[in-house]
């Protein structure tokens, strides 16, 4: 099934794909913060290394994705008016 545009959905629906990026992005965040406190933390404790990067560059890919969904959404919520 093909995803709607977001002009497309309704009101509800826009409020409903908010909120689920919404909470998506913040633990995406979360995890990326850790991934980077760990990082520094085993980079302290055991030198670093080129396979440290590998989780926080990971992860910062799909944060930097929702990062962009997020905004999307919040400007057509802005846009219609509707409360974020």
């Amino acid at each position: 099934m093909k995803e709607k545009e977001l002009v497309d959905l309704t009101d509800e629906e826009l409020q409903k794909k908010w909120k689920n990026i919404k909470s998506s992005h913040q633990i995406t965040v979360a995890t990326m913060i850790v991934a980077v406190l760990f990082t520094i933390i085993r980079a302290v404790v055991n030198g670093l290394s080129f396979s440290l990067l590998y989780m926080p560059a990971f992860i910062a890919l799909i944060t930097i994705v929702l990062w962009i969904n997020y905004k999307s959404v919040q400007k057509e919520m802005k846009a219609r008016n509707l409360g974020e």
